[in-house]
């Protein structure tokens, strides 16, 4: 198995650089996105139709009403 000894004060700072860098990826990956226009909310209209409004409507659960027990 393969072995690495660091010392403890050099693992949190690789620790805080890849954290830096997971935060600079979703910043410029934001940037990408609204400039690219992917947080345009008129797609919903795109994907989906009235149609779907009705089949995924909330139904009520199957079963005998709340309080009462066969």
């Amino acid at each position: 198995m393969l072995e690495i000894n660091v010392p403890g004060n050099l693992v949190i700072f690789i620790w805080i650089v890849f954290a830096m860098l997971a935060l600079v990826g979703t910043v410029i990956g934001v940037r990408w996105a609204k400039r690219e226009g992917q947080f345009d909310e008129a797609i919903k209209y795109q994907i989906f139709t009235e149609e779907d409004d009705k089949i995924f409507q909330r139904q009520p659960p199957a079963g005998p009403p709340r309080g009462e027990r066969g």
